[in-house]
């Protein structure tokens, strides 16, 4: 495979995955389900990991690496930073998240062809993609137990 591909396909894979966040994020919101807490954290739970979390983990995480792979100052965990604002996780309001995603498909195709290094940005879209999917696997799990059905391409991804 040509390096010069390498790039293409890296974002083309980030879009994917963020799209079927983005679509669950509009399914959970209209469902009015986004504090569900779900059943398996319940007994033992002692923070707030309800659906919101996982969204508002998504987009930390994400936030995270692409400060880190711009060599920013600030590269904490758990903090949200935008436009020089910083929000804790537990703080990103609902209203912010769907805006905050679709952002960030234009920030990775930023950061995909401004010349980051190849191997970085191997590495951290590995790394964001494992992690987004780690959480659509929870969604997955929430979506089930409040009988909410999921978008027809993101059943065939996954084989729902």
């Amino acid at each position: 495979m040509d390096n010069k591909n390498i790039p293409e396909l890296i974002l083309k894979r980030f879009i994917w995955t963020r799209t079927n966040t983005i679509e669950l994020y509009e399914i959970a919101e209209k469902a009015n389900i986004l504090q569900y807490k779900p059943k398996y954290l319940i007994e033992n739970l002692t923070e707030n990991h309800n659906l919101l979390y996982q969204f508002q983990c998504i987009l930390i995480s994400t936030n995270t690496h692409f400060r880190r792979l711009r060599n920013e100052e600030n590269i904490r965990f758990g903090i949200y930073v935008n436009n020089g604002n910083i929000t804790k996780k537990q703080d990103i309001q609902p209203d912010s998240i769907l805006t905050f995603l679709k952002e960030q498909i234009n920030e990775a195709r930023k950061l995909i062809t401004d010349g980051t290094d190849l191997k970085k940005l191997i590495s951290t879209f590995i790394t964001i993609g494992e992690h987004e999917s780690l959480h659509q696997g929870q969604l997955v799990v929430m979506f089930r137990e409040t009988n909410i059905d999921f978008p027809q391409e993101f059943k065939n991804a996954w084989n729902l």
